[in-house]
């Protein structure tokens, strides 16, 4: 496959740079291997050691720990860069790998295992070119990342002891990858249940109390839906980040067409901005649920969360953001400061671990969806952007090439 190294402008990357020794068909290839290796949230072993193989193959030292891959690429010493990402993918069905020209598809191509084979691109480069590495390269991989089924505890593992870098890029964004992501919005699932405890019967047999849930119901929902109108008005912070949010995703009752219905559940999202936190957030719901919601005498209503990962932010003039800000503007041309909505593993990183944190979108536009995707030509491109990150930091937050 003969991929031209070029950037959005249609200039030619300059002679002898580092950034030509990145090869698309390495890339490929690894990426291949990765998506011909099924990962649902939860049964990620097989990949984490395949992942490791590979790692130690590109020239890393590896240490494969429960649920996680660490490698290290010693340079010539000095600060700590950290490349993260996920090894597993949400379990849904989807169409067997495939491979044509210049796309390659597959559960879990588009999130994230193009990045995880960009990574292993980049310690390559590195290895071959140990004297253009100013600092060391910690790569984390891990599973147990898609919610709802995953919780983060392998990444949260390696943070709580101390498996950290200076500064850190997950190699994963909802945004454009001239975006560079300095906050990122806070989510959780909640899930609201409205319960009759009377006998479920015969429509036609039922006492007056049986259509309580129902209007329980009702008013939950119109309890949310003034509860997301009300979030819309509020002053918003962070110009970044759209406004806070609830939203109703899901809403489930009754199990025949002329039975009465005992229990009813309501599922959703809340997102927050970074001046919030989790804790804060229930508190909020619990108390305007008491005071707005107004269940029918004969009906309890209840509220549990799932925790997906808290919001923050990221000073603009951290090192990692001015480094890849130069890298974006040297190989695409342009960059611009943005927010996510969206929960990536930097939502851990910079607010569990307190580390600068970045994102790098590798073609992750068809994340989740039906047919999952990557174009190569577009993982070279991230590629380029990733590799001259890592070179700008380790150049003491004064990019050369900016």
């Amino acid at each position: 496959m003969n991929l031209e190294t070029t950037n959005r402008k249609g200039k030619m990357s300059e002679p002898e740079n580092i950034l030509d020794k990145l090869d698309i068909d390495r890339i490929a290839d690894d990426l291949w291997t990765l998506v011909n290796i099924p990962s649902p949230t939860g049964s990620e072993s097989e990949i984490l050691d395949a992942y490791a193989v590979l790692l130690e193959k590109a020239g890393a030292e590896i240490q494969r720990e429960e649920g996680a891959v660490i490698g290290r690429l010693r340079g010539l010493g000095g600060e700590t860069f950290q490349l993260a990402g996920h090894a597993d993918h949400i379990d849904m069905p989807h169409a067997a790998p495939s491979r044509s020209g210049e796309m390659i598809g597959g559960r879990g191509s588009a999130d994230m295992k193009g990045g995880l084979a960009a990574i292993l691109e980049i310690v390559r480069v590195f290895s071959e070119q140990k004297n253009s590495l100013r600092g060391d390269l910690l790569i984390t991989v891990y599973g147990g990342h898609e919610a709802p089924v995953g919780d983060s505890a392998a990444l949260n593992g390696l943070i709580q002891q101390g498996i950290v870098g200076n500064a850190a890029m997950v190699v994963e964004s909802a945004e454009g990858l001239e975006d560079v992501v300095v906050c990122g919005a806070g989510q959780s699932i909640w899930n609201l249940s409205a319960r009759w405890e009377g006998r479920v019967c015969h429509e036609l047999r039922r006492p007056r109390t049986a259509d309580g849930v129902w209007d329980t119901t009702i008013e939950l929902l119109r309890f949310l839906r003034g509860y997301e109108r009300e979030l819309r008005t509020r002053e918003n912070r962070y110009s970044l980040l759209r406004p806070e949010s609830v939203f109703v995703g899901q809403l489930h009752g009754g199990d025949f067409y002329n039975r009465t219905t005992s229990d009813i559940s309501i599922q959703g999202t809340r997102r927050w901005h970074p001046n919030r936190d989790f804790r804060s957030i229930k508190e909020e719901f619990r108390s305007l649920l008491e005071e707005q919601a107004k269940p029918s005498p004969e009906v309890s209503i209840g509220v549990d969360w799932n925790f997906v990962g808290e919001s923050y932010e990221v000073s603009p003039d951290e090192k990692i953001v001015i480094a890849q800000t130069a890298a974006c503007r040297k190989i695409l041309g342009s960059s611009r400061l943005s927010g996510t909505m969206v929960v990536t593993d930097a939502a851990r990183l910079a607010r569990l671990g307190r580390v600068p944190t970045v994102v790098c979108a590798f073609d992750n536009e068809t994340a989740h969806a039906d047919q999952e995707y990557v174009r190569l030509p577009r993982i070279l491109e991230s590629c380029q952007v990733a590799l001259l990150t890592v070179m700008n930091f380790f150049e003491s937050g004064n990019p050369k090439n900016g």
